[in-house]
């Protein structure tokens, strides 16, 4: 198998970090092992290490600053946590591991420009199995989870990947992607994510109104055809939604007070997540010491007596991505990560290249899931983060 072809497959294979085992006592996956073995691959080859000198130079400098600074931080966080084996398996399966693999693939793809489209047919398969087999699972199960843990895990894999498909689609005229796109389409809404669906309609209204959406329709009939099918796939959603059961969940709380669910627990996380960012403003509480401040912040919330409080314990993140870095990395890590994002998908949206734009689209919809949920803080949405962003350099 040659270099490139490694590259593909894992681009591929993703999700494969659940097969986990250890190597002379360090916990590790199928995933991890296959990006060292592909980087042990680049070192003996003269070309390879050309094309990554290559891809540094032409890297813009401000984009290698905000990099260099997110990993500074991972590894302060690292360094002032309080359960340093936890943060420094962190450290290596969602910074080390995933930046690696996302430089492999950069460069690959500035010593090869073919290796672009090739790249993106990889993570279709990818979101297209996962989905096939979460499709599996309707009927048996109230919310579809595939192969992941929780319905949200696989809402947040395929979310970005539905809308890469999607205008790859319709862009290429490909029908190969137009049905990857309505498969994993069906798989987001069999997960019943609320986040998922505010996701995509908040990118699909901001590419509308941001006009990164009608440079792919030729004529004004064209984009009023999409405009009332978009309309149409909107009413489809609701009606789901409403059928689903989803809907008639989250309303209670409006109406009765005391009343909770998902949606008050994502308020309480959100507001302890404030206090602590009060309490540690600069470098955050460490590296994944989310769920044990958090813990000790409620416990202290209750001896208060403070009201409206649910004993809600075990959360490892608060569903924000802004609290998040902000509380994992710190300050610097928030801003490093915001200006990465910013640079990215200012980058796809200003390329000549139209399909680009799935790439910025892909993005966006990350950060708006992120608003509600848990983004980047697993291994393969780390490493789809990162290789959203180089796809975009």
């Amino acid at each position: 198998m040659s270099y490139n072809s490694l590259l593909l497959v894992l681009a591929g294979i993703l999700p494969l970090y659940i097969v986990r085992f250890s190597i002379f006592g360090v916990p590790t996956n199928a995933f991890e092992v296959s990006v060292l073995l592909a980087l042990c691959i680049g070192v003996f080859s003269i070309n390879i290490r050309r094309s990554w000198v290559y891809a540094l130079k032409t890297m813009p400098r401000g984009m290698q600053i905000a990099i260099a600074l997110l990993f500074l931080s991972a590894c302060i966080s690292a360094a002032i946590s309080h359960e340093m084996r936890v943060s420094f398996g962190i450290l290596k399966g969602w910074f080390i591991v995933p930046m690696v693999f996302g430089f492999l693939v950069m460069s690959a793809i500035k010593y090869n420009s073919a290796m672009k489209p090739r790249i993106l047919d990889s993570l279709m398969v990818s979101g297209v199995v996962v989905s096939v087999i979460g499709m599996l699972q309707i009927g048996s199960m109230p919310r579809i989870a595939s192969v992941y843990d929780v319905p949200n895990s696989l809402a947040l894999f395929i979310v970005p990947l539905v809308i890469i498909a999607l205008y790859r689609g319709v862009l290429l005229r490909n029908r190969a992607y137009l049905v990857s796109a309505a498969i994993i389409a069906i798989a987001i809404l069999a997960t019943q994510s609320v986040g998922a669906i505010f996701a995509l309609i908040g990118t699909g209204s901001i590419g509308w109104f941001a006009g990164i959406l009608p440079a792919v329709f030729n004529s004004k009939a064209q984009r009023l055809r999409v405009r009332f099918l978009s309309w149409v796939i909107m009413a489809v959603i609701f009606i789901a939604f409403v059928l689903s059961g989803r809907i008639q969940y989250l309303i209670p709380p409006l109406l009765h007070p005391g009343a909770t669910n998902s949606a008050t627990v994502r308020l309480q996380l959100w507001d302890v997540g404030i206090r602590l960012i009060q309490k540690h403003s600069i470098l955050g509480v460490g590296l994944g010491q989310f769920e044990p401040a958090y813990q000790a912040q409620l416990h202290q919330l209750f001896t208060q007596h403070v009201p409206g409080l649910q004993a809600e314990y075990v959360f490892r993140d608060p569903h924000n991505w802004i609290i998040s870095f902000w509380l994992n990395l710190g300050i610097l890590g928030l801003v490093s990560f915001a200006y990465i994002n910013y640079k990215a998908i200012r980058i796809s949206i200003k390329s000549k290249n139209l399909e680009n734009r799935a790439i910025a689209l892909a993005g966006i919809s990350t950060l708006l899931f992120g608003l509600v949920d848990t983004i980047y803080w697993k291994n393969d949405l780390s490493v789809l983060w990162w290789m959203v962003m180089v796809l975009a350099f």
